[in-house]
């Protein structure tokens, strides 16, 4: 699977309301809209991330030197988003297609066979929003352009491997020289006419997990959403998961509390000269979100996670002696990591010994307190 993000155009509406970052540029909680997007993607599991330029590529150049991002620099990607598409049109197949100005609080991607538009219920619906029109058996057929409150077209699309040569087709066939020049129309205005050949459906979201940006009232909606999202760590937890559905989050007291006595009684089996006494708590404080780790239907370990005012703490970290050392706990606690990049909130750990510090170490994290 791979992602293109388009950030060539020329963020009009803003340059009129006197905002000249370019929009994919613009901060969410103290991150470049685009880069939380490539966290998002990384999240999913996609890394092969192309980023479509144009002239302002060298804005960018520093994407391709932190994650790992092709930027696509031809001043011509400018002009149309269709040229855009059609310079790399030979990478699309199993492939997210994302509008540079789409904001994501929560991790909408997920991998189907077929290709889709997500929609939403814009909550507030612009007069130009494009309405899908669906036959039975959910296959977009049509579209209505106008201000609905049902739910409509947002910037991202997924392109299936199985519908890849077709797509590549409809591009071949729309891309003159007119209309690679035409700068009034985005590149999938053209697929109306092609409705008929390529089995297109959608993935309803709600309106609190994306937006876009298309003006100043837009931008600040999107800031507000995302504050209230990563308010707590419980929705991104929860809802977080991977293109390979390794493993998963679920909140339970009971056996959190059960794995947290599992942690402490090893601490002390494993340091008995130590003159320590360990507590083991009988309940988690308000402050506190602990998460059972599940892969597949078993149960394997937990982490709790509690909100300070100026960063948030990972206190405790688990996992059953059978799936350490597989790299799962790496994988873990990039998931925090990416939370708390996420949620502008720096990341504490507490250590319990040695071995643990130097784990964390390895993974960046500099802020190491002592057991609580």
């Amino acid at each position: 699977m791979n992602a293109i993000i388009l950030a060539a155009g020329h963020s009009s509406r803003m340059i009129e309301e006197k905002q000249y970052t370019h929009k994919p540029l613009l901060p969410i909680l103290g991150l470049p809209n685009i880069e939380r997007t490539i966290l998002i993607l990384n999240d999913f599991g996609i890394n092969d991330i192309v980023i479509i330029a144009g002239i302002y590529a060298d804005q960018y150049t520093f994407l391709q030197e932190k994650y790992g991002c092709t930027i696509v620099s031809d001043p011509n990607c400018s002009v149309s988003t269709l040229y855009g598409i059609y310079s790399i049109v030979n990478i699309i197949g199993d492939t997210f297609i994302i509008e540079g100005d789409v904001v994501l609080a929560e991790n909408i991607f997920i991998n189907t066979p077929y290709s889709y538009y997500y929609v939403m219920k814009y909550l507030n619906p612009e007069v130009d929003a494009w309405k899908p029109i669906l036959d039975k058996n959910g296959r977009i057929i049509s579209f209505e352009i106008g201000c609905f409150s049902e739910p409509c077209i947002l910037g991202v699309s997924f392109w299936s491997k199985s519908d890849a040569e077709i797509f590549k087709k409809i591009i071949a066939d729309i891309s003159t020289p007119e209309n690679l020049s035409n700068n009034e129309n985005f590149w999938d205005d053209y697929f109306i006419d092609f409705l008929d050949e390529i089995q297109i459906h959608t993935l309803e979201i709600p309106n609190y997990v994306a937006s876009e940006m298309n003006n100043i009232i837009e931008y600040d909606m999107a800031i507000t959403m995302c504050q209230k999202y990563y308010s707590n760590p419980k929705q991104y937890f929860i809802n977080w998961h991977n293109n390979k559905n390794e493993y998963s989050y679920i909140m339970n007291t009971s056996q959190s509390l059960s794995y947290t006595k599992k942690l402490l009684e090893e601490y002390i089996y494993k340091h008995p000269d130590e003159n320590f006494s360990l507590t083991i708590p009988s309940y988690f404080e308000n402050n506190e979100y602990p998460y059972i780790i599940k892969k597949e239907k078993k149960i394997i370990g937990f982490i709790d996670i509690a909100i300070e005012k100026n960063f948030f703490l990972l206190r405790r970290i688990y996992l059953d002696k059978s799936y350490r050392r597989q790299r799962l706990g790496t994988q873990i606690l990039e998931n925090i990591i990416t939370f708390s990049k996420l949620a502008n909130k720096e990341l504490r750990v507490n250590v319990y010994d040695e071995e643990a510090e130097k784990f964390y170490k390895r993974l960046g994290l500099k802020k190491i307190l002592q057991i609580t």
